[in-house]
């Protein structure tokens, strides 16, 4: 995964748009000290909200093995990590937002043909 910058871990995280927007607006205008804070806060929270997400792919991984659906391997945890940077990286790039409006667009599309 690239070197992440605060406005990065602005935008990863699960928080609500206008609030993102507010916190970068607002990081750009603090004194070092408040800038050193603010980012020793969001780094913690991102930490948290990283591992969280992990472990709800490893554990989503586990239920597929439990299927059958997938086997049981020593590195499920190392994909799960993995699957999260991959999404990460997907947020940063726009990809995932692109990906949500194809599939926006096949949904409407798709309730065009039921209709129909």
């Amino acid at each position: 995964m690239r070197y992440l910058k605060t406005t990065d871990l602005i935008t990863l995280l699960p928080i609500d748009y206008t609030l993102k927007i507010g916190l970068k607006e607002k990081f750009a205008h603090l004194t070092d000290e408040e800038r050193m804070d603010y980012e020793q806060m969001l780094w913690n929270i991102f930490s948290e909200y990283k591992e969280k997400l992990e472990n709800i792919y490893y554990q989503e991984a586990l239920a597929k093995v439990e299927q059958k659906k997938q086997e049981l391997t020593a590195d499920l945890m190392q994909k799960a990590k993995e699957e999260v940077r991959e999404e990460f990286e997907n947020i940063l790039s726009g990809k995932k937002e692109d990906q949500q409006k194809v599939k926006e667009i096949q949904e409407k599309l798709q309730g065009l043909i039921v209709r129909h």
